[in-house]
């Protein structure tokens, strides 16, 4: 068999026409290895090493998923939510200048019934008893409204007179010109600091019931201190004939 020997120009006209195949073999494998799940040519041609989807590359998968979902509104959304017993008052609360009112009332309303029951049995006027009987009507039904709301306030009331009070009364059961000193006492200056008292609180009250009970006695005692005045103890006694 004859064998056939390239002569150099051969051989390099050869190696020209075989690089460019070689080359365009070589670009394949390496794009068949870009897509590869780990990012290497399985030939390990020159295509090979990480491809622009693998697992190292800045672009992947990766950032997407470890990006934080955001909590921040729902947050911020809670925090500005007051809460629903916020900025309410305590049921039955009221103000320590409506209870001061509320007692100083009731001690007087209650001198004022005993006051004016020991005068309907021992004062010698007829004017002055009929007096005396309508500040036990009056003062026993306001002191019966009083009590209710402060009930409703949970506000406890004094069931007795103070004790300046209860001595009043003493010296009242004592006095020798009885209707004089009712009169001027229990009709006149009593009934002078009730109004003071209830003027004061008609426009200083906190608690909206106890202002309009306020605002519905003031005229009452208003008409008690004005007919006491008119009421002279000299002109009891000789109505009388004392």
């Amino acid at each position: 068999m004859k064998s056939f020997s390239l002569t150099p120009v051969a051989l390099a006209v050869a190696m020209a026409l075989a690089l460019p195949a070689a080359a365009q073999m070589g670009g394949s494998a390496g794009g068949t290895g870009g897509t590869g799940s780990t990012g290497t040519s399985s030939s390990g041609g020159p295509g090979g090493g990480t491809g622009p989807s693998g697992s190292s590359s800045p672009m992947g998968s990766g950032p997407a998923a470890s990006t934080p979902r955001s909590t921040a509104a729902p947050a911020a959304a809670g925090a500005s939510t007051p809460s629903s017993a916020s900025g309410q008052a305590t049921a039955g609360a009221m103000a320590a200048a409506d209870r001061t009112f509320m007692t100083k009332a009731a001690g007087s309303g209650l001198y004022e019934v005993e006051a004016s029951r020991l005068a309907a049995q021992r004062a010698s006027s007829g004017e002055v008893r009929d007096f005396a009987q309508m500040m036990v009507s009056d003062h026993e039904k306001a002191n019966q409204e009083l009590m209710a709301l402060a009930s409703a306030r949970g506000v406890t009331l004094p069931q007795d007179m103070p004790a300046d009070k209860r001595k009043e009364l003493d010296r009242l059961s004592k006095a020798k010109d009885f209707d004089a000193e009712y009169m001027r006492n229990t009709g006149v200056k009593e009934h002078k600091a009730a109004v003071a008292l209830f003027e004061k609180a008609s426009t200083s009250a906190k608690d909206a019931d106890l202002k309009a009970w306020v605002a519905q006695k003031l005229p009452t005692l208003r008409e008690h201190l004005e007919h006491a005045q008119n009421i002279k103890p000299g002109k009891a006694r000789s109505a009388t004939g004392a």
